[in-house]
């Protein structure tokens, strides 16, 4: 991030603090103190991205046990839906 900061230490113990492209969030190597990264000015990171923690089978499961259990939901919830896309949204 050079183009944006020259450098950045941690508020808790004034160890400098390595930043990668894209980190909005850093911890503290020294103290571990974990700090969110604001600026003076708005700014987009361009080529930014998230990995998905869940694969579609993993989705597919975890929506399934939704359906079965839990209160305020239609009985026959499970029986009467079904997935019909699957997207990934941060």
């Amino acid at each position: 991030m050079p183009d944006l900061v020259d450098a950045v230490s941690c508020p808790k113990c004034g160890g400098p603090l390595d930043l990668a492209a894209g980190e909005v969030i850093v911890t503290c190597p020294y103290c571990g103190t974990a700090s969110r990264l604001e600026g003076d000015k708005p700014f987009l990171l361009r080529h930014s991205m998230l990995a998905a923690r869940l694969d579609r089978d993993a989705a597919l499961r975890t929506i399934g046990e939704w359906f079965r259990g839990g209160v305020m939901k239609p009985d026959d919830l499970q029986k009467a839906s079904r997935v019909t896309a699957l997207e990934c949204v941060y």
